[in-house]
């Protein structure tokens, strides 16, 4: 099948022509913050909408006349993003454009970045989180606009008419939204072509396997592979029976109509994965595996019957148990129906059925696919440092973590591990919504690498010790149902003493008194890296919980690693601040710039900076003579061998190596501007490549192993690290728009989006 393009009139009268219909598809961006950067690049041409969502106007809520409900929108947001393509073939016939639209409240309408309109909606530039600025305006009917002498911003071939709508006030308790576009003609269109400029179906969009069924004469055409409104031809041909091809047929000529299953576009979204059950029970771990979909639609049945899931397991919604999913429902597919049931009695008509092969506890791709929509969810998941432990074999599952990465998963934002959270309790809540977890007790400081030595203490050779903290208002009694441990597979290994842990308050415990004491019991941190449980298990279904945990690498003797600011998102390597008030992290050489998506779709493009924001020169080499530092994870790159960064120094990595491919390096500073030098300020090769929708990317240096096994195995100790992603939180305008992530503050995290911003590129300076 190949898209057609004769360029003949499609009116029904001959002097106009319609670009939009009305109740058509568009792109569409809810405004809980602004959609682009600069502020009007989503009203350009050019601006990439892939992640933004896609519905059929009109767009609203409240009153019961949308095709597309925002059910989260009152009180959440209170304007809405639109962007919808026309193509033109000859813009000097046209006349004048008219614009049909119905709005509540107000809007504000472009094309290709021209404003063109604004009904019911007061001057002046407006943000993400702007009003009307007028009185209310109630949609009774479609409002006409006359557009004369469009000709100054209509080009030909493709247009994109943009419109922001905004409610009246934030309460307000109905929006809609639709545009339709009719183009005036400067005279009647003859039966021929507007242009000399015609598409035949030279290359195809879509190919069918080949059929080889002799009763099978129709085939469905997947709806992701053609545009609505779009012309299209069909042609076929033949084998015989010694492998010989016929010539194509005559073609069958078709109008692609708005894909159906929309409403799974939309609506259908992952809301549970337990990809790495707990142990128990009568079946194999492996067994208790699921995956759970839900409905967030308030108004929208689904149909599941064109459903797929393709990566990661495999299932098929057709002819299985739940063929429809009703407003808010959920529906779960499960590895093995009698293991799940035997874990969750009371849920089986909530299961679709049992998915093919098994999810990898080590992370993968799941995709799930609609016949005409294609693939309607995509997320890679892991069990790295970064994502939530407690979901990797402690029996909590994963659940993104609020109302926008429910909303956005069909633009990849489930890809980023901080947009997942665990689940609030073990086994987590499959058929229902997860409930917000209460944070209370975290671990908020510890010490992994203490050399020790006291006759008092005979066999201790350190003296590891972790701090809790209370971040609540409230007093918190821990007793015996709380529990310290290195080992998600045993939660329980030491339990802490009764105590009240008061609003605020902290404690410490360590090893010596505490949590190995006596050696034969309980555990021990390991100072080249492991992890830490801190759990709530009383017995109780709904109350058994990992309270906080984290998995470190590495860590220096007489340096601690703790959340900053107390009870802080993020940790951080400090001077040891036991039971007192955090100290302020250390600083040293940071990843400053991070060119992970070239605008060119090029590799040799990539980069990343390191600077050293202190007062101070820092060897890129460990003193106790294990070797140079590296950059691990998403690259992998050894450093020279002595060298070392001055105070405010920046050096650059790259994939080539800039000693002997001189054309390289000669494209990478005409691309960037810049002037670097190889082996001074500029460094490569790196193995592997930043990936484009996001990953970890750590800055590490080694320490002497003390493991008798392997006494040549170091450690590595994370000096910086950034979790980067394509998408919200992160700025989107590095992923390919030709700008780079550029670091704000050196001495806030390197995980947290906040700290960062897209920038131009300025690689070594």
């Amino acid at each position: 099948m190949a898209e057609y393009v004769l360029n003949f009139s499609q009116s029904s009268s001959g002097t106009s022509r319609q670009l939009v219909p009305p109740n058509a598809s568009w792109k569409y961006f809810k405004g809980t913050q602004e959609p682009s950067s600069p502020a009007d690049a989503w009203r350009q041409i050019g601006f990439n909408d892939n992640n933004w969502l896609t519905g059929i106007t009109s767009i609203g809520f409240g009153d019961n006349d949308d095709n597309t409900v925002l059910s989260d929108m009152q009180g959440n947001y209170w304007t809405v993003y639109l962007r919808k393509t026309f193509e033109i073939l000859n813009k000097n016939q046209i006349h004048s454009l008219t614009l049909h639209v119905y709005v509540d409240d107000g809007c504000i309408i472009w094309i290709n970045g021209t404003e063109v309109a604004r009904l019911y909606c007061s001057s002046g530039n407006k943000a993400y989180n702007s009003t009307t600025g007028t009185t209310h305006h109630e949609a009774t009917a479609y409002e006409k606009v006359v557009l004369t002498g469009p000709y100054d911003y209509l080009v030909n071939g493709d247009n994109i008419i943009a419109v922001h709508a905004l409610q009246v006030a934030s309460g307000s308790t109905d929006f809609s939204i639709d545009v339709s576009v009719t183009a005036e003609l400067s005279q009647p269109v003859s039966s021929f072509p507007l242009s000399v400029s015609n598409r035949y179906e030279i290359q195809p969009v879509w190919r069918s396997p080949e059929i080889t069924e002799p009763g099978v004469l129709t085939i469905q055409i997947p709806g992701s592979a053609a545009r609505a409104g779009k012309t299209y031809r069909v042609r076929s041909r033949m084998k015989d029976t010694t492998g010989r091809w016929s010539h194509w047929s005559e073609p069958i000529e078709f109008t692609a109509g708005t894909a159906a299953g929309a409403d799974l576009l939309n609506y259908l979204r992952v809301s549970e994965l337990m990809y790495h059950p707990a142990e128990g029970g009568a079946y194999d771990k492996e067994e208790y595996e699921f995956i759970e979909l839900t409905n967030i639609s308030d108004t929208q049945t689904l149909d599941l019957s064109t459903l797929s899931i393709t990566k990661g397991v495999t299932f098929s919604f057709a002819g299985s148990s739940i063929a429809s999913l009703g407003p808010g429902q959920y529906v779960l597919v499960v590895r093995n129906p009698a293991a799940f049931n035997s874990r969750y009695p009371g849920l089986s008509g909530r299961i679709a059925g049992a998915y093919s092969g098994k999810l990898s506890n080590d992370g993968e791709t799941v995709e799930i696919t609609d016949l005409w929509n294609g693939v309607i969810i995509s997320f890679d998941y892991n069990d790295g440092l970064e994502w939530p432990q407690a979901a990797d074999g402690s029996g909590h599952s994963l659940v993104p973590k609020d109302w926008r990465a429910m909303e956005d998963q069909p633009a990849g934002i489930l890809n980023y591990s901080g947009n997942w959270r665990q689940s609030a309790f073990i086994g987590g809540s499959p058929g229902a919504a997860d409930p917000d977890p209460t944070a209370t007790v975290v671990l908020n400081e510890f010490a992994a690498h203490t050399d020790f030595s006291s006759p008092m203490y005979p066999g201790y050779d350190s003296n590891d010790w972790i701090e809790l903290y209370n971040t609540s208002a409230s007093s918190v009694n821990l007793n015996s149902s709380w529990y310290l441990s290195d080992n998600v597979k045993n939660l329980k290994k030491w339990a802490l003493p009764t105590m009240v842990l008061p609003a605020k308050g902290r404690v410490t415990f360590d090893e010596v008194s505490g949590f190995h004491n006596p050696l034969s019991s309980g555990f021990g941190l390991d100072k080249a890296g492991e992890s830490i449980f801190l759990s709530y298990l009383p017995g109780i279904a709904g109350q058994d919980r990992v309270v906080d945990c984290l998995r470190f690498k590495g860590q220096e003797n007489g340096i601690s690693q703790g959340r900053y600011p107390d009870g802080g998102a993020y940790w951080y390597r400090m001077y040891p601040s036991r039971d007192t008030a955090n100290t302020s992290p250390l600083v040293s050489v940071v990843i400053s710039e991070i060119m992970y998506h070239p605008a060119k779709e090029t590799a040799e493009d990539e980069y990343i900076e390191l600077y050293n924001p202190t007062g101070s020169a820092i060897a890129l080499y460990s003193a106790d003579g294990s070797g140079p530092w590296r950059l691990d994870n998403a690259v992998s790159y050894t450093f020279p061998t002595g060298l070392s960064m001055a105070s405010g120094a920046r050096i650059v990595i790259v994939p080539f190596d800039p000693t002997t491919e001189t054309s390289r390096l000669e494209a990478f500073e005409s691309d960037y501007g810049c002037d670097l030098t190889a082996g001074v300020n500029l460094f490569g090769p790196w193995s592997g490549n930043l990936s484009n929708k996001g990953e970890r990317l750590a800055l590490e240096k080694p320490q002497k192993s003390d493991d008798p096994l392997n006494p040549a195995e170091p450690s590595w100790i994370i000096i910086d690290q950034v979790n980067y992603s394509d998408y919200d939180p992160w700025p989107v305008e590095a992923d390919g728009y030709g700008a780079c992530l550029s670091r704000i503050d050196p001495a806030c995290s390197g995980n947290d989006p906040d700290n960062w911003i897209a920038a131009d590129p300025t690689p070594g300076w």
